[in-house]
């Protein structure tokens, strides 16, 4: 029986959701004075004889999977750890930020300390968030500590695939206020189930006459929203819109895959196992493919990909801040490592692992037959390498300077004014156009995120955004063309009304 790993920032619901799972799904829990966070040379054996009979759950609060495994242990015992975590069951548990600082200002070893909220704010050594962090002397504050620790492990379950782990999700508030749910929830991720639910809730134990084992006794209110008290509305306001353009739209948008704005198309029905015929398509893509065995031949004998993949996480100058690419995208000195999913939506682990095998060779397709056309246009940086290594599809391309990515220039996020605001509306039309003479379409140059600035030249850094087609008429009557044009319309109409005269009158439409 597998083992699981609970993961949290201090004060988030630990305790809950491992007697959740003890009381309704009979697994023991490893002694909680042996947090995994605190193994030594000491007593790293025991814990590791324990996990090693399985049906075990152990937590950490540790703040970052790229650090998790850096301990002053022995060789042998950290490759052991690697082994047991990595075939586990991982749960990461999240609560409002707001709430787990409330939470933690009010343990009476915090709050006898400080005279005020404001106090413990300013003053705070925030020693049991800190010693767990990258960072022990790092001088952030807890809002920034706590938001740095979601964005690790939401960025690990961005990239679960890549790194080959069973990570679930669930919320402080998912499990107080939908219980039943939760149990569910948290027996599909098991693959077990239980004939009686048992409420561990604070508030259920009045009206329960059963026994429910706990793993602690210290619990305050277990309420939703106690923040309003401590915080105020303004500074509870502030910090939560941060938070939620930092992580939590992402999140919402992996899951859910909404209709993010008017002329989006929700990519995940393209994505099941019975939206298409995937095995006849990857024979004929791998017919194709054989072409271009040797498009990459001089870059490969003159690089060591497989060792830079291997070896990405030590040997990279740095990877993104960013939640949804942290694991995904790899910075060196003049090249750039992006491993690309074909779906941007969260798939369940039988349909992923059918059809993204298949669509990441599909995407390398359209790359190598696109590249020539868009880098001599003088559209994208340069492509060294393209490939797929073990079903993911990654690509090695030139870097560009950070400081010219569109979003670091100009400081706007998340929208499209960028085109009305800084007079580059015309230079991405210009892209656009002369790319659908060769059946090419930009899918997502609406992005900020997807252009750079490059000696005044607008760069196209986006593959996955590209889409190549047969011939003109398959173009045309794609529903990313005609999505696409409708965008353009709706910025032309803007840039109308700012400027009195249309960009878009001076293209050809197909």
């Amino acid at each position: 029986m597998k083992n699981i790993f609970l993961i949290s920032a201090r004060r988030s619901g630990t305790h809950l959701l491992t007697d959740l799972i003890v009381n309704n799904f009979k697994y023991q829990r490893i002694n909680n004075n042996i947090d995994y966070d605190f193994l030594s040379n000491d007593n790293v054996e025991t814990f590791i004889n324990e996990m090693s009979i399985g049906n075990k759950l152990a937590w950490s609060h540790y703040h970052d999977y790229d650090n998790f495994f850096k301990k002053e242990l022995d060789e042998k015992h950290i490759l052991k750890l690697k082994e047991i975590f990595q075939s586990s069951k991982i749960i990461y548990i999240y609560r409002d930020i707001r709430d787990v600082i409330t939470s933690y200002y009010n343990r009476w070893y915090i709050f006898n300390k400080f005279s005020s909220f404001d106090d413990f704010i300013q003053h705070s050594d925030l020693n049991d968030y800190r010693k767990l962090a990258n960072n022990e002397n790092d001088n952030s504050n807890i809002v920034d500590i706590l938001t740095t620790q979601h964005k690790n492990w939401f960025s690990v379950y961005f990239a679960k695939e890549l790194l080959d782990l069973d990570i679930e999700l669930i919320s402080y508030e998912e499990i107080i206020n939908n219980y039943n749910n939760s149990v569910k929830k948290i027996g599909n991720f098991l693959n077990k189930s239980t004939k009686e639910i048992l409420d561990v809730r604070l508030k259920s134990l009045k009206d329960q006459k059963i026994d429910i084992v706990y793993t602690h006794n210290e619990f305050r209110s277990g309420n939703v929203g106690d923040w309003i008290e401590t915080f105020g509305q303004k500074l509870g306001d502030e910090i939560i819109s941060q938070y939620n353009i930092d992580i939590k739209n992402h999140i919402d948008a992996y899951i859910d895959n909404p209709q993010l704005y008017d002329f989006h198309e929700p990519e995940k029905k393209h994505y099941q196992i019975n939206s298409q015929d995937w095995k006849l398509i990857e024979k004929q893509v791998d017919n194709e493919l054989i072409q271009y065995n040797d498009y990459f031949i001089e870059f490969k004998n003159n690089f060591d990909v497989n060792f830079v993949l291997k070896h990405r996480y030590e040997i990279c100058e740095r990877k993104l801040d960013d939640v949804r690419y942290k694991h995904k995208v790899f910075y060196f000195k003049n090249y750039v490592l992006k491993f690309i999913y074909p779906c941007k939506a969260n798939l369940d682990k039988k349909t992923f692992d059918y059809v993204n095998p298949v669509a990441s060779k599909i995407n390398l397709l359209k790359i190598i037959k696109a590249n020539d056309v868009l880098f001599n246009s003088n559209v994208v940086p340069k492509l060294y390498y393209a490939g797929i290594n073990n079903g993911f599809l990654f690509v090695i391309q030139e870097r560009i300077d950070d400081n010219l990515l569109i979003p670091n220039l100009y400081n706007i996020h998340y929208n499209w004014n960028w085109m009305l605001e800084n007079n580059i509306f015309n230079q991405m039309l210009e892209h656009f156009f002369n790319l659908i003479k060769h059946n090419i379409l930009l899918c997502d140059c609406h992005s900020p995120f997807n252009w750079a600035l490059n000696n005044n030249d607008l760069i196209y850094l986006d593959l996955d955004g590209i889409q190549i087609f047969n011939n003109k008429n398959d173009l045309i009557n794609s529903i990313e063309y005609v999505n696409m044009i409708k965008f353009l319309k709706k910025i032309d109409l803007c840039w109308y009304n700012k400027h009195g005269f249309s960009q878009l009158e001076n293209f050809e439409f197909f």
